[in-house]
């Protein structure tokens, strides 16, 4: 499992780093991405749609992980977690070591 040092500026400029090991720990679940295996938090939040004729109910199922553990091309791989198998549709890096895919249910 890979730790990841997250980098943090203080109110007055100074500067430490948090290992989120703790947090993929307590937090995450195991599966694959492309055959290798990963460790992150799954998510499905709902997201509402308003039309003419009322709300549709839709989820957008996302999983966060260290970014070393993302392959080179992570687009249409397949993911699987406990809860299925879905194929990567975006990757979203946040520049902390940490990524964000979102995914489509295979």
């Amino acid at each position: 499992m890979a730790t990841v040092l997250l980098p943090l500026a203080g109110p007055s400029g100074t500067t430490w780093s948090e290992d989120l090991g703790v947090f993929w720990r307590d937090f995450g679940v195991d599966g694959t991405l492309d055959g290798q295996a990963v460790r992150g938090i799954y998510d499905a939040p709902a997201e509402l749609a308003f039309g003419g004729n009322g709300a549709v109910a839709a989820t957008e199922p996302q999983f966060v992980l260290p970014t070393v553990q993302v392959p080179g091309s992570p687009y249409g791989k397949a993911l699987v977690v406990p809860t299925g198998t879905f194929s990567v549709r975006e990757h979203q890096p946040d520049g902390t070591g940490v990524s964000l895919l979102l995914l489509t249910r295979a």
